[in-house]
């Protein structure tokens, strides 16, 4: 259950900072708030997408005897969670709007994909762990403890990290915290891949 929890304890590690985004690009990078509204509308159209894509793709693939249906995904996407968070806070005041928009909106949908290739895994992941209705709840609730544990943690240290005496945001060092934030979720999602097992095996054949 400790082991399950440092999966959402992980997202939210990634999920949390994302919520400094449209500070990050209208305060520090110069969007207006125009741009970024469309940037974003946009972008959530994506968003309502992506999660039946991917899980249609884990759902498709299946594994060999003997190996994880949900656990490489999360592994991966882990992995990849570490630089795309990153990728979204690019420091590039100097550049031209246009490569702004382009690094926003890339560097977005990468940390979209990576997060939804390790969230989807992540949920479906409690199905396999466990059939006992009352076993998958409790497992529901310390999942709630780790988003609850992270969101505390960000909440507090961000702020205290990210803005100086003069209540003005340093953009530059929001991209250190995505890095530090994206390594530690890494570790979460290697706890979890090694502290659980998939008792419930499906016949794929």
């Amino acid at each position: 259950k400790l082991a399950y929890m440092c999966g959402d304890l992980g997202c939210n590690m990634s999920f949390a900072l994302n919520s400094y985004l449209m500070l990050f690009w209208t305060q520090y990078m110069g969007l207006s708030l125009t741009t970024w509204g469309i940037i974003i509308l946009l972008l959530k159209i994506w968003d309502a997408i992506n999660d039946p894509i991917i899980g249609g793709l884990i759902d498709a693939i299946k594994p060999k005897p003997g190996q994880s249906k949900f656990k490489p995904w999360i592994f991966w996407g882990s992995l990849a969670l570490i630089f795309s968070g990153a990728v979204c806070f690019v420091p590039i005041q100097s550049a031209h709007i246009a490569v702004k928009i382009t690094i926003c909106v890339l560097g977005y949908l990468l940390w979209d994909l990576s997060y939804t290739i390790v969230n989807v895994p992540y949920g479906s992941l409690n199905a396999a762990i466990s059939s006992d209705a009352k076993e998958r709840s409790q497992l529901s609730t310390f999942r709630s403890i780790g988003a609850f544990i992270a969101n505390i943690i960000l909440a507090i240290l961000i702020p205290i990290l990210a803005y100086n005496k003069e209540g003005q945001l340093l953009g530059q060092v929001l991209i250190v915290i995505g890095l530090v934030c994206g390594v530690f979720g890494f570790i979460l999602f290697q706890i979890l891949c090694r502290g659980t097992t998939e008792r419930v095996v499906i016949d794929y054949e």
